[in-house]
């Protein structure tokens, strides 16, 4: 049985590689979802596994003072470049997890398993708020005291013994810009309020226009600021 002593010296350690590949925050949850909360593709060897690492970069707000009447390239590059960190990233904290003996399984940062419902293999959102990230904002995007809503997330799966972080907890208070900002009317007081349809209905609406090509928004991150 692993002590306390090595959970904390794996998780220092993973940690300080994560940030020395351009990570700005890291997390640990233990994994006690069920078996159906993962797609198919992956639940087989999810379920081998004990911990999932939650992994974050943060995006420029300059990046989103550009955003007026919605996304525009500027953001898509930047939305795919940090995207491609946290693949990179997430890819090399493996590699030195299987050469520690451990398993270890990268979840990439954005890709859709399911188009219609805009979901992946798994949650990264909801294992970032688990790990201690964030929290789920009104915005129904993961909220963070230090960047806001402006952060991109990717998942690593493992079987490393680990220290955990605590669940964070709501924190946006009475704030409300995100709900005044979506042009999809589609964020009420409550965070059960999120209506999907009608912010997926804008996203595609966007992406169609000029031949953007991209499901994203902003408009709510922009706004959403550090605590």
């Amino acid at each position: 049985m692993s002590t306390d002593e090595e959970k904390r010296e794996n998780y220092n350690n993973l940690r300080q590689t994560a940030y020395d590949r351009g990570i700005d925050l890291f997390g640990v949850c233990r994994l006690d979802f069920d078996p159906d909360y993962y797609h198919k593709d992956i639940c087989a060897v999810a379920k081998q596994m004990t911990h999932a690492i939650s992994l974050a970069v943060a995006l420029l707000p300059q990046v989103f003072d550009t955003i007026e009447d919605g996304p525009n390239d500027i953001y898509k590059t930047h939305y795919r470049q940090a995207n491609s960190l946290l693949d990179n990233a997430s890819f090399h904290l493996s590699q030195k997890i299987h050469r520690l003996g451990h398993k270890a399984l990268p979840i990439a940062a954005s890709f859709t398993v399911d188009e219609k419902m805009q979901r992946g293999h798994l949650s990264h959102k909801q294992v970032a708020e688990l790990a201690g990230l964030g929290w789920r904002g009104r915005n129904n995007l993961l909220v963070t005291k230090k960047f806001g809503s402006m952060v991109r997330l990717a998942t690593v799966l493992t079987d490393t013994p680990l220290e955990s972080d605590r669940r964070a907890e709501f924190e946006c208070g009475q704030c409300k810009a995100c709900i005044k900002a979506c042009p999809a009317d589609a964020l009420g007081e409550k965070v059960e309020d999120y209506n999907f349809d009608r912010c997926y209905d804008k996203l595609v609406a966007y992406a169609k226009r000029k031949n953007f090509g991209l499901l994203i928004c902003g408009h709510c991150i922009k706004v959403c600021k550090p605590r």
